[in-house]
């Protein structure tokens, strides 16, 4: 495999990067445009507009049209932005789009924020890209005193994963566009787009029975859709997520490249795939974490991406040439938003507040923060909170979206650690999507009662996908388990000993 640096990222700048002179280079509002060549990019214009699409997406109504279609029907349909906000509502993809209409000016992203927009105006200089280590080409990029301080706190130390308060970023004078809002890069500023109308949550069965063969047809013609454009592989695991959308795809695994990476035969994760696609047919190519890649390419990694976790570089490291060439990964990631992952009770607080949230596992991080980052997250769950209540959705569900693990920037910051290798495809990263599932009661969707919604999907689609059990437990022993944790213990101790 020949790697290529920020693979699958771009850069906008009024500056001429010689750096990225072999790039697809293009110009928008005056400014220039580079895009690594693996990356899609698609530019059109009339006398007083301009559109630039970065990424690719998918019209889950019409699943036959590929980008520049959609952004024609943009182009000839939508008269303003607000207009086009609309028309984001119902895509899915991974994509970033840069709209002028007149002077003014905006960025949007896919519904997870999967594509990033990170933007700087230092020197009252616009730049915009989808990895901060771009930004070193166009002025020197300073990391926070922030970054510091949480790397070396006793939650990093533990949990040595990125988490942090939607739109923030560990770099001065940089910030990023928080999924479900846009930016104003005429008048500096993001602004929350998305809710926006009344959610209204269904009762009866037969109501609930409709919703869910929506959501069906809605996930079926995007999958559709990606296979009929791109080579796709899907990473099936011993959970819910993966397995739901897999039984949507039925008539299209046979066209699926199916593998998994690993650490031991003895983890659910490779015995439970490796029993159900035997029985079904469908050959399976897993990928053991070699520390002999790990070690070879560590440096390469950490110095692609900014914020990289040393537990993806050992599974991203270990693809290199065991994983093929051009093949977008289905992943079954986001689901979190849709399970109630942070009220699995069903009882929503009545007030989220900073206090509260810190205390939730994925939150921890707000416990070990400086005072910007706590304002940052209280005037965030503030003005959440508001809009949830005016609308009828819950604080915590958008929190999870935005924020949250698998979700928000996590699961972005997840997917350009692995560009890469690949480009990802989250058919459950969908606005229309999510309402759909979000006006079904939390009880049916909740882990007390078996997630019955993924049951009936399943059911409706891949029935014998239920024969199998979900999450079994691993095949460690008794004296692995606890081995397991000592030397992890040991670790942490180590780390807090050296403050490393």
């Amino acid at each position: 495999m020949n790697l290529i640096k920020f693979r699958l990222q771009y850069l906008i700048t009024s500056k001429t990067i010689k750096e990225l002179s072999s790039w697809q280079k293009s110009m928008f509002n005056g400014m220039n445009v580079y895009a690594e060549q693996s990356l899609q990019m698609l530019k059109t214009s009339t006398k007083n507009n301009e559109f630039l699409l970065l990424g690719y997406w998918i019209d889950t109504h019409a699943p036959m049209k590929k980008n520049q279609d959609i952004l024609e029907d943009i182009m000839k349909e939508c008269k303003d932005f607000p207009m086009v906000l609309d028309y984001l509502y119902s895509l899915s993809g991974r994509f970033a789009l840069f709209c002028r209409f007149g002077e003014n000016v905006y960025g949007v992203s896919d519904a997870g924020g999967f594509r990033p927009i990170f933007y700087s105006f230092q020197n009252e200089e616009v730049n915009l890209t989808s990895n901060i280590y771009l930004l070193k080409y166009v002025f020197d990029l300073k990391e926070k005193q922030e970054k510091y301080l949480f790397e070396h706190s006793d939650f990093y130390k533990w949990s040595p994963t990125f988490g942090w308060c939607p739109g923030y970023t560990f770099f001065q004078n940089v910030d990023s566009v928080i999924a479900n809002h846009y930016l104003d890069i005429k008048n500096k500023k993001t602004y929350r787009f998305f809710p926006c109308k009344d959610l209204h949550e269904v009762k009866s069965n037969e109501d609930i029975d409709k919703k869910i063969d929506k959501i069906i047809e809605i996930l079926k013609n995007s999958i559709f859709s990606i296979t009929s454009r791109e080579n796709v592989s899907f990473s099936l695991t011993a959970g819910y997520d993966s397995r739901v959308i897999l039984s949507i795809a039925k008539e299209y695994a046979d066209q699926m490249y199916f593998w998994i990476s690993y650490y031991s035969e003895k983890h659910a994760d490779y015995y439970l795939p490796k029993k159900l696609l035997s029985d079904f047919g469908l050959k399976r190519h897993p990928i053991k974490y070699s520390r002999k890649k790990y070690r070879k390419y560590r440096k390469f990694y950490f110095e692609n991406t900014p914020m990289a976790h040393n537990m993806w570089c050992k599974n991203h490291c270990s693809m290199i040439d065991n994983y093929p060439d051009n093949y977008t990964i289905i992943r079954g990631a986001a689901s979190e938003v849709l399970k109630c992952e942070q009220f699995q009770t069903g009882e929503h607080p009545k007030d989220v507040n900073i206090d509260f949230v810190s205390k939730l596992p994925n939150f921890y991080y707000l416990n070990y923060s400086g005072d910007e980052v706590k304002s940052i997250m209280k005037d965030y769950l503030k003005n959440m909170q508001d809009l949830c209540i005016r609308y009828g959705y819950k604080t915590l569900d958008f929190l999870q979206w935005e924020a949250g693990n698998s979700c928000g920037q996590w699961q972005a910051q997840s997917q350009l650690e692995s560009d890469f290798i690949c480009d990802v495809f989250v058919p459950l990263s969908n606005r229309e999507v999510w309402d759909l599932f979000l006006s079904i009661p939390y009880e049916y969707r909740i882990r007390k009662n078996n997630f019955e919604v993924y049951q009936r999907i399943i059911n409706k689609t891949w029935p014998e996908m239920l024969n199998y059990p979900f999450n079994p437990p691993h095949k460690y022993s008794k004296l692995e388990i606890k081995t397991r944790y000592y030397i992890e213990a040991i670790k942490f101790k180590l780390k807090k000993m050296f403050n490393k």
